[in-house]
Formats: C-alpha cells, structure tokens, sequence
C-alpha cells in the first residue's frame, strides 16, 4: 500500500504522537532524579495521546460512514436516472434529476478528485449515450466502471471490478 510522505505528515495523529514524545523526553531531562514525577508526567502524556487518539479515529469513522452513505445515495440515483430513460420530460423524471443533483452535490464535499473526475467523464459519455437513438458505440459503460472502481479504491483495499449495469426490469416494466 502506497502511502505519501505529506499525506503521512497531514496527519494529526501524527503530531500528537511527536509532541508525547518530545513532552517525554523533555520530561526525562528536566526530571532524571525525581523518579515519582517522570511516571506521572509519562503516564499522563500517553492517556492524553490515547484520548486524542480514539476522539481522532471517532470523528474519521463518522466521516467515512457519512461519506459511504452519500455514495450509495449517489449510486442509487444515478443508476435510477440511467435506467429510467422512458421517464424524459415527466414530472418522475424531474424528480430524479433533483434528487440526484441533491446527492451529488453531498457526494462532492468529500469525494477524492480522481472519483470527482471519473464521475464527469461518465456523466459527459452518458450525455453523449443519451442522445444516440440507436445502439451506439459510446464509451458510457467503460467510463461507469471506472467511476465505481474509484469509488471503490476510496473505501476498499481490493481489486478493481469489472462492474456493469444490468437492466433487469421486467419486459412490462419497459413501456
């Protein structure tokens, strides 16, 4: 797994680990004889670094189930949008276009740019898929699969998919 060297440095877990130990070690000098004290300030600095730790951890899982949430939100309306193309110029069709710009514009505070950039690549190639009246050679379902594997490499350490969208209404269900 890859990890940068600034990402490594933005993180606060990071610095709250480099100030314990520089509060320890400063503790150290400034207290060699007094044995009592250097336990308690020890002791002290490693509860308040593991207090901040789990805080930290708390919050980045509220954000990271919040942000899962917003994606599946997004893949539920996205997908409703594509495979509900007999709805053009309805009021259900509205509706769904509201409810998805709703959800993408949650999905984009905390998206990566490489998920945001895949996303606009699909939604150009499903312009592009949308305006063909017969079956055309767009690029529409490779540009989905890397929209849903760059989602997926946000939350998952995995492999890519070969994802498709299958419409599988019911032949009553098309007209």
């Amino acid at each position: 797994m890859k990890i940068s060297f600034e990402r490594f440095l933005k993180n606060p877990l990071i610095w709250a680990l480099i100030g314990a130990v520089v509060l320890d070690v400063s503790a150290y000098f400034i207290f060699k004889c007094e044995e009592t004290i250097l336990a308690a300030i020890i002791t002290g600095s490693v509860v308040m670094f593991g207090y901040f730790a789990t805080h930290y951890l708390t919050i980045l899982r509220d954000q990271r189930t919040w942000k899962f949430e917003r994606c599946l939100e997004l893949t539920k309306t996205l997908r409703l949008f594509i495979l509900e193309e007999h709805t053009k110029g309805t009021e259900k069709q509205r509706e769904m276009r509201n409810s998805f710009q709703d959800t993408y514009f949650a999905f984009s505070l905390l998206t990566s740019q490489k998920s945001y950039e895949a996303m606009s690549k699909m939604m150009e190639a499903f312009k592009i898929h949308l305006n063909c009246k017969v079956t055309c050679e767009c690029d529409f379902n490779e540009k989905q699969k890397d929209f849903i594997n760059k989602l997926r490499k946000e939350f998952f350490i995995d492999k890519e998919i070969n994802f498709k969208t299958y419409d599988i209404r019911l032949s009553q269900d098309k007209k």
